[in-house]
């Protein structure tokens, strides 16, 4: 018989006695081996600084699967690609300079393979992920806005929006035709009719419209105003979408608060933090 080679553990005597699943009782520290932990490393930079204060960022998979990050600040937009470390300015070519306000975000939304960048205060811009070189204005005849969100895959919905003919509406949501975020024709026209696309105010006492959010199981969206939540569904032609009150008395005070985790969405209210689903 051959012999048997018996396996030795490695010689520990410093090793601290618990178990290889280690404690869950102990904070701020990471685990180094099945017996030890030590502290969390400090945050490192991992690229260069915009010129100004990020005012906005999120990341995006293409195509093609490759990973985008978009920021923006006060004056521009950028774009840091998998593996660099440096930002590259992508703003529009022609318009100037953004001019976002200070206490404004820039709002990134993806759609069909574009970036759709909001901030209110300049038109809606978009990028093509793959071909794109700079933003662009995503459409003359949009609104600015706040707010947005893509609803159903197939309608690009802005909240508390500016256009030159009724100016600042606050309480307005306003959606693209039916699968295509660039077009946006005249509401209550007949050509609006037929792409479905159009407005509702949700006039009331409870506030602006603070923050659009969509991807819940109940509802194709939801509206947060200052002090209510409203649901947005899908009706077809000719209303396109109905909106009904969920929440009264209680909305969102943070317009960039309101988080999708699963089918919930955690918000900060005035008096604490909720979820709704």
């Amino acid at each position: 018989m051959p012999p048997i080679v018996l396996p030795v553990a490695e010689y520990l005597p410093d090793m601290p006695d618990f178990p290889a699943n280690g404690s869950a009782n102990i904070l701020n520290v990471a685990r180094r081996t099945q017996a030890s932990y030590g502290p969390i490393n400090s945050p490192s930079a991992y690229s260069g600084a915009l010129d100004n204060r990020c005012q906005g960022a999120a990341g995006f998979i293409d195509k093609n699967l490759d990973i985008t990050l978009i920021a923006g600040d006060a004056n521009k937009l950028y774009r840091l690609t998998a593996g660099g470390n440096s930002w590259q300015d992508i703003s529009r070519a022609s318009g100037g300079a953004y001019t976002i306000g200070s206490d404004l975000q820039w709002e990134f939304e993806y759609f069909n393979g574009a970036v759709i960048a909001t901030d209110y205060t300049d038109d809606i811009q978009t990028f093509d992920l793959v071909s794109g070189t700079n933003f662009a204005q995503l459409s003359p005849d949009a609104p600015r806005a706040r707010h947005m969100a893509v609803v159903k895959n197939a309608f690009l919905v802005l909240g508390n929006t500016f256009d030159s003919t009724d100016g600042a509406a606050e309480q307005r949501v306003w959606w693209s035709a039916a699968g295509n975020a660039g077009s946006w024709p005249t509401p209550g026209s007949v050509t609006a009719a037929q792409l479905q696309s159009g407005f509702a105010d949700l006039f009331g006492n409870d506030g602006q419209i603070q923050a659009i959010r969509s991807g819940i199981a109940n509802a194709d969206a939801v509206i947060f105003k200052r002090y209510a939540v409203a649901t947005m569904m899908y009706a077809g032609p000719p209303t396109d979408f109905s909106f009904l009150p969920a929440q009264g008395l209680r909305g969102t005070l943070s317009p960039y608060g309101p988080v999708v985790q699963g089918v919930v969405i955690y918000f900060p209210a005035f008096d604490g933090f909720y979820a709704f689903d």
